[in-house]
């Protein structure tokens, strides 16, 4: 695998990480060494792409490079409960001796969807595209609606109107309504990905600094990729005293540009 073309620079942890029954189960028996291990072997495998070989001369290395903390054999322990639990993929494992998982598939692909790689061509994939995933998920949405709107045209016009507005009411409440709207720009089916990003979010608390201007909006969101998580966006927003800005969004945009 090429890592300069496969790999990605970080990679989301949920707060509820160590919660999981594999990284509790494991700790029990290795201790509170096991979560620095994990999440080593986790940064491993997304600097090589979505899946490393694993053996046992892997797993010597891999317990060296922990400074001593854990055996080669505690490390085979500590890979075998997480297959075991299904945080990695026992399948895959046992026919190809490779780490990797659904969970795993689907952060790399959401993180690197806007490379030029066809999938197919990719060796060891347990899921499809996620693009393919949303389209059919869109599909589904518009296919619901189509059926509910033939019991909309039944309803009578007092009944639809039934707000009392005139149209001319309602097309004002409509611009108004467009005037605090998000700028109308073409966000990315993958910053959806609440994973990965927080478009929804970034939205939110440029709308509570006073960022309104459209043009500026528009800069901050392409700037910081739709609100990716774990970039400047958030430490900027989290960190700045805005009591002494006087332009938060051309603040914000220097900053994400330096």
């Amino acid at each position: 695998m090429s890592t300069t073309y496969l790999s990605v620079d970080y990679f989301p942890l949920t707060v509820n990480f160590f919660d999981r029954d594999a990284i509790e189960l494991a700790e029990a028996k290795y201790g509170i060494r096991v979560d620095g291990a994990v999440c080593k072997l986790l940064c491993k495998i997304f600097k090589e792409g979505y899946y490393i070989p694993w053996g046992e001369e892997q797993s010597l290395i891999f317990a060296r490079k922990l400074g001593g903390e854990l055996s080669g054999k505690e490390m085979d322990g500590i890979i075998q409960i997480l297959l075991d639990k299904g945080f990695f993929d026992k399948e895959s494992y046992e026919k190809f001796q490779i780490l990797t998982s659904v969970k795993i598939q689907r952060i790399w692909i959401d993180a690197t969807c806007r490379r030029k790689r066809k999938l197919e061509d990719l060796p060891y994939l347990l899921i499809n595209d996620t693009r393919k995933q949303e389209k059919e998920s869109n599909a589904d949405n518009v296919s619901a609606q189509s059926e509910l709107k033939p019991e909309n045209e039944n309803i009578s016009p007092e009944i639809a109107d039934i707000s009392g507005q005139s149209k001319g009411e309602q097309s004002k409440a409509g611009e108004e309504e467009d005037n605090t709207a998000p700028p109308s720009i073409e966000i990315p089916g993958y910053a959806y990905n609440k994973s990965t990003h927080n478009v929804k979010g970034l939205l939110d608390s440029l709308a509570q600094h006073g960022v309104t201007n459209k043009k500026e909006v528009t800069a901050i969101l392409k700037l910081s990729d739709y609100g990716k998580k774990g970039t400047q966006i958030w430490i900027t927003l989290s960190t700045t005293k805005w009591g002494k800005i006087d332009n938060p969004g051309r603040y914000i945009i220097s900053t994400l540009r330096t």
